[in-house]
């Protein structure tokens, strides 16, 4: 499978500095390396990727820059720089908007993406988002519980509770089986929520996990976020453990293709790995520089990873101010 369900990489972002695919492997493992085909770079550190399939956009937050940039995927030129508020860490689109939550603030901005340019700001969350486009409902996450955001109007609309103790960062949706994944931070576990009950379950990881989890085609991907960290691939459904890997340490980004290929990018050995089922690395490309969040094409299968070395952001004329609303 490797070159050619894996090769398809598009470089986005990293965390620090310029990234530069160095063609060599690293450990002794052999592996078919990963082939860099675009790169689309911001100046600061990227953390999260959003791709607009049918207008070929990606947008991109920049923790540093406090932006979210906008790419045009068949040029990998910036089509716009957005204002958010301190601290993006994530983003996710919702028909012809994007939710970013904003650490320090612990808000969301909400963008126009047709006009690009922000339009609100909800004084909610600040963590992890996912977005049902079935009920149009955006949940996010809030350390203590997950709030459900009605879109349309952007009022919360109903709140699942988490387990005593928890810390919950990371969030994945899995439509199918009105499942909703979050990481804990304080916990070595993922947790499973009912978004029709609010039920929710633990499931045992070998180590906490931040931002590091996804799910697609009834398949959960989550990276613990520790020293000797691995990606658990888990069935969505039965909630059993199907394979458990070394993933690199502290990994930040996981994203999952169609056939249940997992890609984690992790700071700090500076790599990009490839995952499948049975927890067996089948590709990594290794970086002279820090790569950063990844995503895949919903379409092409294309793995988008991230960089740094871009342009910053012009400076922003006075404008108008975005009004806070507390949904």
């Amino acid at each position: 499978m490797a070159t050619q369900r894996v090769a398809r990489v598009v470089l986005a972002l990293a965390l620090a500095g310029a990234a530069v695919f160095s063609g060599a492997l690293a450990g002794t493992q052999k592996l078919d390396p990963l082939t860099i085909q675009h790169a689309l770079r911001t100046s600061g550190q990227p953390t999260s990727i959003a791709i607009d399939a049918n207008r070929g956009r990606a947008y991109v937050t920049d923790i540093q820059e406090n932006t979210l940039y906008v790419f045009d995927l068949a040029t990998d030129a910036v089509l716009a720089h957005i204002e958010t508020g301190l601290r993006p860490v994530q983003v996710i689109l919702a028909a012809d908007r994007a939710f970013v939550s904003n650490f320090a603030d612990r808000s969301i901005t909400v963008i126009d993406t047709l006009a690009n340019r922000p339009l609100k700001t909800l004084s909610v969350g600040g963590l992890g988002l996912a977005f049902d486009d079935k009920t149009q409902r955006l949940y996010v996450a809030s350390v203590s519980r997950i709030l459900v955001v009605d879109v349309v109007t952007d009022t919360i609309v109903d709140t699942l509770a988490a387990p005593p103790g928890a810390n919950v960062w990371g969030l994945a949706l899995d439509s199918a089986s009105s499942q909703l994944f979050a990481t804990d931070i304080a916990n070595p576990r993922m947790l499973a929520f009912s978004t029709a009950t609010g039920a929710v379950v633990s499931v045992p990881l070998d180590g906490p996990a931040r931002f590091g989890i996804t799910a697609r085609g009834g398949r959960i991907a989550v990276a613990s976020y520790v020293e000797s960290s691995n990606v658990s691939m888990i069935d969505a459904t039965t909630l059993t453990l199907l394979s458990r890997t070394s993933s690199g340490r502290f990994p930040w980004s996981v994203a999952l293709d169609a056939p249940g290929v997992a890609y984690v990018t992790s700071p700090t050995n500076r790599t990009l790995s490839a995952v499948d089922l049975t927890g067996r690395t089948v590709s990594r490309a290794d970086f002279r520089d820090v790569p950063g969040a990844t995503a895949v094409h919903p379409l092409s299968g294309d793995v988008i990873a991230a960089t740094t070395g871009g342009t910053a952001p012009r400076a922003r004329p006075f404008g108008d101010i975005v009004p806070v609303v507390k949904p």
